[in-house]
C-alpha cells in the first residue's frame, strides 16, 4: 500500500484520465458509477460507489472530517496529517482501486459494502498493531443490510510443509496465472507469474496449479499445502469425477505430480488469496513468465498484511 499511495501522488494510478495525458487516447467512464468519466478524484471521492463507501466507513468510526479538505487527495493531505489521519485516504482508495479492477478485468462486483467492510478490517490490524490512533466503533456493527460475515483467516503450514497459493486471472481479452510459496514461519520463498492463454477461468486456474507444483518440484520441494480459490477445481481434483474435455489435460498432469509428493489441497476464499491474485493480474499485463525469489515491495506489504493475526471479513448477502 506504501507504494500504491507513491503511485497516486506522483500521478501513477493508470486511470483513464492520467492514461489520455499519456498519449493513450480511450473513452472514458467510470467502471463504479457509470455516469462520469475516470479520474483519480472522481473514482476515490465524488463517485457514488466511494461515497457509500466513505458514509459506511464514517458511519461506524468515530471520525469528525468537517475540516479536512475534500475531493482531491493531494491538497488536503496537509488536513489528514494534522489530525493523524494521514494513511485513511489511501487505504480506502486501495480496496476502491481493487474493486474497481476486478469490475474491469475480472467482471466480478464487489458490493460498497464489502469495500467498507475491507477498508474497517484493514484499519482494525493496524489499530491493534498499534500503528493507527483507535477510530472504530464495535466491529459487529458493520453490517446495515444483514449480511453474513465470514471471517477469513490465512493459516500457516505445519513444518515441512510448505504453502503455495495461486490464482488465475480470465478475462476475454487476456489472461494470466501467478503464485507464491511460503514457509511454515511464513516467509516468502518464491513467486511466478505470467501471461497465458486459455478457454476459460477453470483452465487458467488448473495452468496457475500446474506450474506451481511444476515448479517446485524442480527446485525439490516436496511437502506442500495448495491454496486456491477455486472450489470447482478442488473437486476435479480431489474427487473421481470426469472433468471438462479441456481441463482433463491439466487434472493428468497435476495428479502425476502429486503422487510423487506429498500434498493437500484445499479451497480458499479470494479474501486469504490476494498476493497470488495481484500476481494473476500482473501475469496477465506480461510478455514473458517471470520467476524470481526477490520479493518486490507490493507483493511485500501484502503478504505482510497477512502475518496479523487479524481475519479480513467476506461479506455474503
Amino acid at each position: 500500500m506504501v507504494f500504491f499511495s507513491w503511485r497516486i501522488l506522483n500521478d501513477l494510478i493508470p486511470t483513464d484520465d492520467i492514461l489520455n495525458l499519456k498519449g493513450l487516447k480511450v473513452p472514458s467512464r467510470c467502471h463504479l458509477c457509470k455516469n462520469n468519466q475516470e479520474s483519480s478524484d472522481h473514482l476515490f471521492f465524488r463517485c457514488n460507489f466511494a461515497r457509500e463507501v466513505w458514509n459506511q466507513l464514517i458511519s461506524n468510526s468515530n471520525l469528525n472530517l468537517l475540516n479536512v479538505g475534500w475531493g482531491n487527495l493531494k491538497d488536503s493531505l496537509r488536513d489528514w496529517q494534522e489530525i493523524n489521519l494521514m494513511p485513511l485516504p489511501f487505504i480506502v482508495a486501495w480496496f476502491i482501486w481493487n474493486a474497481r479492477n476486478k469490475l474491469k478485468h475480472e467482471d466480478s462486483v464487489s458490493p460498497f459494502s464489502f469495500v467498507a467492510a475491507n477498508c474497517r478490517a484493514y484499519l482494525h490490524k493496524l489499530i491493534n498493531w498499534k500503528k493507527f490512533p483507535q477510530i472504530l466503533k464495535v466491529m459487529n456493527k458493520i453490517d446495515t443490510q444483514n449480511p453474513m460475515v465470514i471471517k477469513v483467516r490465512r493459516e500457516k503450514p505445519p513444518y515441512p510443509f510448505i504453502k503455495i497459493n495461486t490464482d488465475g486471472s480470465f478475462t476475454n481479452k487476456k489472461a494470466g496465472i501467478g503464485g507464491i510459496f511460503r514457509d511454515h514461519t511464513s516467509k516468502a520463498l518464491l513467486y511466478f507469474k505470467a501471461p497465458y492463454i486459455t478457454e476459460d477461468a477453470l483452465e487458467t486456474e488448473a495452468a496457475g496449479l500446474y506450474w506451481a507444483l511444476k515448479i517446485a518440484k524442480d527446485v525439490k520441494w516436496l511437502c506442500f499445502i495448495a491454496k486456491v480459490d477455486s472450489s470447482h477445481l478442488v473437486e476435479l481434483i480431489t474427487d473421481t469425477s470426469s472433468s471438462p474435455w479441456h481441463i482433463n489435460q491439466w487434472i493428468y498432469r497435476i495428479k502425476k505430480i502429486i503422487t510423487e509428493i506429498k500434498f493437500q489441497i484445499k479451497f480458499n476464499y479470494r479474501e486469504a488469496n490476494r498476493p497470488a491474485n495481484f500476481l494473476a493480474l500482473e501475469g496477465s499485463n506480461l510478455s514473458h513468465a517471470v520467476v524470481s525469489t526477490i520479493i518486490p515491495l507490493p507483493l511485500q506489504l501484502l503478504t505482510q498484511g497477512d502475518k496479523l493475526q487479524i481475519p479480513y471479513l467476506r461479506i455474503q448477502n
